[in-house]
Order: C-alpha cells, then sequence, then structure tokens
C-alpha cells in the first residue's frame, strides 16, 4: 500500500486553471479574480507560463505607490520567474516545494503546459484527511483482529483485555461486575455423530444467541474450543446468577440446525465476582472452579464461587 508521501500531487490538485496574458491590466486581473472566485492567475507569455499573480501581488503592487491599474500590465507586477512542479511528482515533493520556495501555490505542469494548481492550504487538508482514513482503516483492523471468525464474538485477546480493563475501571470508580464463564456440554458428541462442521456451525449459532441474550455493556468472548467467558459490568452476585440461568435456559430452548437437523445443546456456567482488592485474574479462575463444580454436578447448570465456597443455583436444570 502506497503511503500518503507517494501520493501523486495529479490526484490532489486542482484541475481548474485560470490564466491571462502578460498584457493583462491590473484592473481587469483583479476583475477576473474576483469574478473567478480564485486566489491567483497565472500568467502567459506566447502561450506559455511565466509568472503568477495572487492576492499578495497587488499588495506589492500598492507598496509602489500611486500606479494605474488601467495601464500597468500582469507582466509587470507577476510573481516570476514561475515555481511550478511536474505532474508526476509527489505529495512529498510538493511539501519540500512549498517550504525551500515559501509559496502558498504552485501550478502543476506538463509537457510545458498548465495542467493544475496544487495550494497549500489544499495540501494540507489532504493530509489531514488520508490521516483521518489510516486512523479509521486502523481502527476497522483493531476491532477485526479481536473478532473471533467463527462466533463472531470477541477472540481470546481480546475478552482478557475487557476483563482486565473493566477491573482496573472498578479499581478507579469502585463496584462490583461479574464473570461468567460457560462451557458447551458434551461438545465432543456433537462432533463424533455429526461432524467438526457441524459443531463449528453450532458454535457460530451459539454466538449469535450470546450476543443477543447481552447487553451492549457486557463484553462476550470465545475463550477457548467450546468456552465461552462473558464480562458483565455493574452485576453483582445475585444478578449475574439470574443472567446466567437466562442464558442457560434460552440456550437449552434454541433451535440449533446443521443441515436441516435440530441439535439439542445445554451448557454449564460458572459464575464469580469481579472486586477490588481480587485481580482479574482470580475472578477468572473462581469462575471457572464454579464452571467444573457445575459440570461435575450433573452439567447444565450455573455454578457460584463465593467466599472461597462452591454452590450450584440452578432452579431446576431440564
Amino acid at each position: 500500500m502506497k503511503s500518503q508521501n507517494d501520493t501523486p500531487i495529479s490526484r490532489i490538485m486542482h484541475r481548474r486553471v485560470v490564466t491571462a496574458d502578460v498584457s493583462t491590466t491590473a484592473k481587469a486581473c483583479a476583475e477576473l479574480i474576483a469574478r473567478e472566485h480564485i486566489g491567483c492567475l497565472i500568467i502567459l507569455r506566447k502561450k506559455r507560463p511565466v509568472g503568477i499573480v495572487t492576492e499578495r501581488s497587488f499588495v506589492h503592487l500598492m507598496k509602489k505607490g500611486a500606479v494605474d491599474p488601467d495601464t500597468i500590465k500582469a507582466g509587470d507586477f507577476m510573481s516570476s520567474p514561475l515555481i511550478s512542479i511536474d505532474a508526476d511528482a509527489t505529495f512529498s515533493a510538493a511539501m519540500e516545494a512549498f517550504s525551500r520556495d515559501g509559496v502558498k501555490r504552485l501550478p502543476v505542469m506538463k509537457d510545458g503546459h498548465v495542467v493544475g494548481l496544487l495550494s497549500l492550504k489544499g495540501a494540507v487538508e489532504f493530509s489531514h484527511l488520508a490521516l483521518a482514513s489510516l486512523e479509521e482503516r486502523h481502527h476497522k483492523l483493531q476491532k477485526r483482529s479481536a473478532i473471533d471468525v467463527l462466533t463472531g464474538v470477541r477472540n481470546k485477546a481480546a475478552i482478557t483485555r475487557a476483563l482486565e480493563k473493566e477491573y482496573e475501571r472498578i479499581r478507579q470508580y469502585g463496584g462490583r461486575s461479574s464473570v461468567l464463564l460457560m462451557d458447551v456440554d458434551h461438545f465432543k458428541q456433537v462432533n463424533d455423530r455429526h461432524s467438526h462442521m457441524a459443531g463449528d456451525e453450532v458454535l457460530r449459532q451459539l454466538g449469535a444467541v450470546l450476543t443477543r441474550e447481552c447487553r451492549q455493556i457486557d463484553t462476550v468472548g470465545r475463550f477457548g474450543g467450546e468456552e465461552f467467558l462473558v464480562v458483565a459490568p455493574n452485576r453483582n452476585r445475585d444478578q449475574a446468577v439470574r443472567f446466567g440461568e437466562r442464558l442457560r435456559k434460552a440456550i437449552m430452548s434454541q433451535k440449533f440446525q446443521y443441515k436441516g437437523r435440530r441439535l439439542r445443546l445445554t451448557v454449564s456456567l460458572g459464575v464469580a465476582c469481579l472486586f477490588e482488592g481480587r485481580g482479574y485474574k482470580y475472578a477468572l479462575e473462581s469462575a471457572d472452579k464454579a464452571l467444573y463444580h457445575a459440570k461435575a454436578m450433573g452439567r447444565n447448570r450455573v455454578g457460584l464461587f463465593r467466599d472461597g465456597r462452591l454452590s450450584i443455583e440452578t432452579e431446576s436444570a431440564g
């Protein structure tokens, strides 16, 4: 990908150029600039560009004292020699010319003819737009790199960063949040009975269910194989347990499909609180213990790690 500096100025320049002959009077030049709403005139002699008249040219003309605008000619007060740049030059070369020659406008030449005009203002605006575009592309790439391609939720690195960021927020502002670690029950059987492609399709659909059921402020990520992690800001223990139950029931009742076949899926969840004084890794380890307790107690359940103790919080596993 070419950088901004390598951009040909032919892509940036204004193609509308207004010219006048060296014999044109100062008054006619001023009227032409005003009528055309332009910042300069390119002055020609025998149809060849030899100078430029800008607003500054008129200022210099006035400093000379009393002048007759009907008799003084463009060739008498134009800036010359004409400082121009080739149409094949790059943006970087144009910026060097602006800096080196102290001009604000560069006529763009090709085969001895003026084909465009590049202003310092236009070049700066292009630079700002290019930077904004670059930042937008960088943001999109960052966002894309944080997504698990199969399920559409965050990948492990991104969900781990979200967990760490939420803990830092709690450290700064206080409060409590929760983490929910979820594992698909007997997922190996889905792969063995229906194929790995079926397993992938189930995980894709599961990612969509989790995205639908979670709040916008929640962050959902695929933590590994068939494990998912939800970071739930400002949910206390009881709220997180009810949320976990809702997720469990929603997934149990979901009609997962693969090639016209309906696949029944259940999940086990482990819930733990995230609070100041115990790092985010402690919350993650606690949720993991609660998850494995739920699996050990029969799966399709919500386990809770609270005050160093494990408990099952599911009302009734179907």
